[in-house]
């Protein structure tokens, strides 16, 4: 706008050159800017904290980086609602998409601990087994949480409406990536054995290590 202003004025003669344009919406832009790239901040701490967690408590980085990819595929599906309701991206949007990344860890979590902790040997038999011991109770806990969800719809005020939709939608997209996608990754690509697993590798590690330093 500036540029055009600019324009104008250069075009003008004197008296008539020195029009300049102001609009409210210029610190709406500049707030919104900062909802964005505060945003944008959080989901990335969020993100990578969460990354770190799951190593730690899985042991096992490919599995990590798996549930990582449903986590980022289920924020980036509740996004797709915000976008297709026409939504501008404002305080609620900003609050809630740090908030959502803590909804889509949580089943994710769930099927990563029970496959990890399964005795089984082949990714087939830990992801079966993931299923029928975490299904059910992850299946329970959506509903609990899609109702209380669901509550929101009925209030007056936009922010909560708003938070409605956003819940909700995650904890849709949440249950069909974490019980659809997740163990059909696993099924296919998931880590055997003790594949991925960080215990066996620095443990293997520290064997090369004490077995170079016998021969010195």
């Amino acid at each position: 706008w500036e540029e055009v202003v600019d324009e104008l004025n250069n075009g003008s003669g004197v008296g008539l050159n020195d029009a300049f344009q102001t609009s409210l919406w210029w610190t709406w832009y500049m707030s919104e800017q900062t909802l964005v790239d505060d945003a944008v901040q959080g989901m990335l701490i969020a993100g990578s904290v969460s990354f770190a967690i799951l190593v730690f408590t899985t042991q096992n980085v490919i599995l990590s980086f798996f549930a990582i990819v449903c986590i980022v595929g289920i924020v980036t599906s509740v996004m797709s609602i915000v976008f297709f309701n026409g939504w501008d991206f404002g305080t609620a949007e900003s609050v809630a998409v740090v908030i959502l990344i803590g909804f889509s860890v949580d089943y994710v979590v769930h099927i990563c601990h029970a496959y990890v902790a399964s005795h089984h040997k082949s990714k087939d038999e830990r992801t079966r087994d993931a299923l029928a011991k975490m299904a059910i109770s992850i299946v329970g806990g959506a509903i609990t949480t899609f109702g209380d969800g669901c509550m929101l719809f009925f209030t007056v005020l936009i922010f909560f409406q708003k938070f409605a939709w956003i819940v909700t939608s995650t904890i849709f997209f949440a249950l069909i990536w974490s019980l659809i996608f997740f163990p059909a990754l696993l099924f296919a690509i998931g880590p055997q054995e003790d594949t991925g697993n960080l215990k066996v590798f620095f443990k293997g590690i520290y064997q090369k290590y004490k077995e170079s330093k016998a021969k010195k």
